[in-house]
């Protein structure tokens, strides 16, 4: 095998490996057809993890708060649910929702300080309408 042919499939592994890695977030985002966070409009109730709730993260949050951030993971409900202070500080189970408790409503509403929050009124609520209920996975 000639050293340019060997180039050549490292160059399109790495490709390949990258569109990998990006694919889960094109895919959350496509099934909404939102591309920027503002698009993504919460219901007045019965706020949806797998149709509101993942999509906007996907868009505004995860591309800081991933796997890979060592304070708060958003990537995925699983995720959410492991730092149980992000949705509610409470133990009980099944959690109970208490936007007092919560650092996620409490980040969104400028409570605690966090660089650049992209959320409008309609989010915010939406989400804390979330953790009202519990942060279901639904």
């Amino acid at each position: 095998m000639s050293l340019c042919t060997l180039r050549l499939q490292v160059n399109i592994m790495k490709h390949i490996r990258y569109f990998c890695l990006a694919l889960p977030i094109f895919f959350i985002a496509g099934c909404t057809g939102a591309t920027d966070p503002d698009q993504i409009v919460f219901p007045a109730s019965n706020v949806s993890y797998s149709q509101n709730i993942e999509p906007y993260f996907a868009l505004a949050c995860v591309s800081c708060h991933d796997a890979g951030n060592p304070s708060v993971d958003l990537s995925s409900w699983i995720a959410i649910r492991g730092d149980l202070g992000v949705v509610v500080i409470d133990n009980t189970v099944p959690p109970t929702g208490d936007t007092i408790a919560s650092s996620l409503v409490l980040v969104m509403y400028g409570e605690v300080q966090h660089p650049s929050i992209s959320a409008n009124d309609n989010q915010r609520e939406g989400i804390k309408q979330w953790v009202l209920k519990g942060g279901q996975n639904n």
